[in-house]
């Protein structure tokens, strides 16, 4: 059994003559009772493709009105009903000048239920639909759609109860579809930034990108990008959008102005290219080559010790992060968040000294592993940027030194950066721990 607690009318500065409340359940759920029966009320309900539909109309609405709600369903049999936080979508939409329409959709979410197998659905006539994560290509198994439905693609990555994980699927999307010519050179994407969810998207990105030579026309865009960067040869266009739901309308005509001869011009840059590295080859055959620097091996339990140092030094680092928010939403004492932290951050220096000694023997190893230290040392120095410009940003958000969309948008600019980060770490460990193995 779910129950939803929610406020049952919007507050309004006047008197309303009729406030219209519906509330639709997720796909499969069955309703079973709310506090109106409480109260002596209750909704109207129909159902429309196994989605119930609860509507009740008050009027007069007084202003101010404020009367807390809630009510309680259960999945039907042969239904999951699964609790995802969406934190972050990034669509990617690139138009080549073959006439390709690729798309890459990467997912950032928190699973607030049970096991969850994350099943997303793919625009009509999706194609060569692919997945990865940070380890890797992921298995996929692709249901097509008919005229009218999504391609629907399940994602065999299982995310456990209050884990975070993040996937991009990438797909084709057929041309003659999506994408209408309106003149010799004037061409129109119809599309839409997002579709075919049943979530909350907290920070919604869609970039797209246009063939080389291409201009975006916008005088008649709707709504304004947050942003277009005009390359050498090519436009990228930016939007953003928080706290999107299945309600928002997120479909869009996008109008932008190509000439076809562009086509031609990267092979031909690409042919003078070839031709002068085949020149400076021919030249340098005969070059006397620098010795190689020797390799000396790094012992398997020096590798092994790195990796599960590094790996308790993140986990202690999460509860550490964990016990801020517990004290700041006073779910634990003062005193007994200070001497747990102070346990914390003990173990994090010993692990910190033990670390730096490691890092040394496996940097003088080689060029190569000297290079996987210099790419984990520069992730965590931007982790910690990132973090502590989301510190400052909380404090001056909460002295009121920032507006509400200001500190919204420096947020998620610097939650980007953080996972972006994260994910270097995580790929750094992965191969060596795959060397360990």
């Amino acid at each position: 059994f779910f129950t939803v607690d929610f406020p049952l009318y919007p507050s309004v500065t006047q008197d309303v003559s009729t406030c219209n409340v519906t509330v639709i359940l997720p796909y499969g759920a069955n309703y079973t009772g709310s506090s109106f029966e409480e109260n002596g009320l209750a909704f109207n309900k129909t159902t429309h493709d196994l989605h119930q539909i609860l509507n009740h109309t008050e009027s007069p609405l007084e202003s101010f009105s404020y009367e807390q709600a809630w009510l309680r369903f259960y999945a039907l049999p042969d239904h999951v009903l699964y609790l995802i936080s969406v934190n972050e979508v990034k669509r990617d939409i690139v138009l080549d000048e073959w006439g390709h329409v690729l798309l890459s959709d990467s997912y950032y979410l928190t699973n607030e239920g049970g096991s969850y197998r994350p099943v997303v659905h793919l625009p009509q006539g999706a194609y060569d639909v692919s997945a990865r994560d940070e380890s890797g290509d992921l298995e996929v198994d692709v249901e097509k759609g008919n005229a009218t439905s999504y391609t629907n693609v399940t994602i065999y990555k299982d995310i456990d109860h209050k884990m975070s994980a993040t996937f991009t699927v990438s797909y084709r999307l057929p041309r003659e579809i999506y994408i209408r010519q309106d003149s010799w050179r004037d061409f129109v994407l119809a599309f839409s930034f997002f579709e075919g969810f049943d979530w909350k998207i907290s920070d919604l990105t869609v970039t797209i990108g246009l063939p080389e030579g291409a201009e975006f026309q916008l005088d008649a865009c709707h709504p304004k990008p947050q942003s277009v960067e005009k390359g050498v040869f090519q436009e990228t266009i930016v939007f953003t959008f928080y706290n999107v739901t299945p309600f928002h309308d997120l479909g869009f005509d996008l109008t932008y102005r190509y000439v076809i001869f562009w086509a031609s011009f990267r092979p031909t840059l690409w042919m003078g290219v070839l031709i002068a590295i085949v020149c400076a080859v021919v030249f340098l055959w005969r070059a006397p080559k620098p010795p190689s620097a020797p390799i000396i091996p790094v012992p398997t339990e020096v590798l092994k010790s790195f990796f599960d140092s590094y790996k308790e030094k993140r986990r202690i680092l999460g509860e550490l992060e964990l016990l801020e928010q517990q004290v700041r939403k006073r779910k634990v004492s003062r005193r007994r968040y200070k001497v747990r932290r102070r346990g914390l951050e003990s173990r994090v220096s010993v692990l910190s000294r033990d670390l730096a000694g490691l890092r040394e023997k496996i940097r003088k190893a080689g060029p190569r592993y000297a290079n996987t230290m210099r790419q984990i040392e520069a992730a965590e120095t931007e982790l910690e940027g990132a973090e502590a410009a989301i510190r400052r940003i909380e404090i001056r958000y909460r002295h009121r030194e920032l507006s509400t969309e200001t500190y919204r948008t420096q947020i998620a600019e610097y939650n980007r950066r953080r996972e972006r980060a994260k994910t270097t770490i995580d790929g750094v460990l992965l191969r060596l721990r795959e060397e360990v193995s």
